[in-house]
């Protein structure tokens, strides 16, 4: 009985130990893609891990993988990429970033009940063309309509909304501040030291030099405001999709059949989501592990 416990005790022992060296020679890369995707996948093996001081978000290397085979499978498909021979190593990196972003993304997400539903994929879709347009466009890709929508479309959607939330949010304090700050020197003389604002606060001279024209149906969205103002004056501040904007209506033409509205803004750009992430990064420890 004692011999069969050794036994038993020495082939337990000799398991571990396999099952350690396995795990020490699949981050040393000295197995293949096939054996470190299986072993990836029975252990629940980590490619990296972001420490926060209150918890660590882990990365892990079956999500690598599938994300690398995606990606091998598009590079394949496109001349343009295949012949810049872009390297395994390469590949590899591109990878490791998405994941890392993704990872903070869905931790914002977490966070703040943000959610991508069917009707946010759907309208997406409908956005480049509808279904039947993106299948025939990435026929040719090697890939399916379910691995454009895992690997492509709802990452996208994903940052979009976690964008959404931090500018709605005010974490872009230096955009808010500065087009805050031009919209309060205007209100203070009435306009009248437009020129003098622009010189001093816009971050886009053509927008604010160079007058275009609306038409009455074009006044949607970020240019709805302009309805609001006469002739000389200036809009509230608007959240346009890569910054802030005031509009100054120049002057308005009618005829019998529309009516157009000259117009310029002062423009301040919002910070971008890879500033919101850059940011992320410098408050964390990011160990890469494979």
């Amino acid at each position: 009985m004692r011999n069969k416990i050794i036994v038993l005790l020495g082939v337990i022992i000799l398991l571990i130990f396999s099952q350690w060296l396995t795990v020490k020679f699949l981050y040393a890369h000295k197995l293949g893609a096939g054996k470190t995707e299986f072993f990836a996948k029975v252990y629940n093996l980590k490619m990296g891990v972001i420490e926060e001081d209150s918890d660590n978000i882990n990365i892990y290397l079956k999500d690598f993988f599938k994300n690398k085979d995606f990606a091998d499978k598009l590079i394949q498909a496109q001349t343009t990429l295949k012949d810049q021979n872009i390297t395994e190593e390469e590949i590899a990196d591109l990878v490791w970033n998405k994941l890392l972003k993704h990872a903070w993304l869905s931790k914002v997400a977490d966070e703040n009940n943000i959610e991508i539903n069917n009707e946010d994929i759907a309208y997406y879709i409908n956005a480049v063309g509808g279904q039947e347009n993106l299948e025939k466009n990435i026929a040719s890709q090697g890939v399916s309509i379910d691995e454009y929508k895992e690997f492509l479309i709802r990452p996208d959607i994903l940052a979009a909304k976690v964008y959404d939330h931090l500018i709605a949010s005010f974490k872009d304090e230096r955009g808010v501040l500065k087009i805050q700050e031009a919209y309060a020197l205007l209100e203070a003389e009435e306009g009248e030291n437009w020129d003098e604002v622009v010189e001093e606060y816009s971050e886009d001279m053509n927008l604010s030099k160079n007058s275009f024209w609306l038409a009455e149906e074009e006044l949607i969205n970020m240019y709805e405001p302009i309805i609001e103002i006469e002739v000389g004056e200036f809009s509230k501040i608007i959240q346009v999709p890569v910054g802030y904007v005031i509009w100054h209506l120049d002057s308005i033409l009618e005829d019998d059949e529309q009516v157009m509205r000259e117009v310029r803004g002062i423009f301040v750009h919002s910070k971008s989501i890879d500033n919101f992430f850059d940011d992320y990064l410098e408050t964390v420890n990011v160990n890469r592990k494979y």
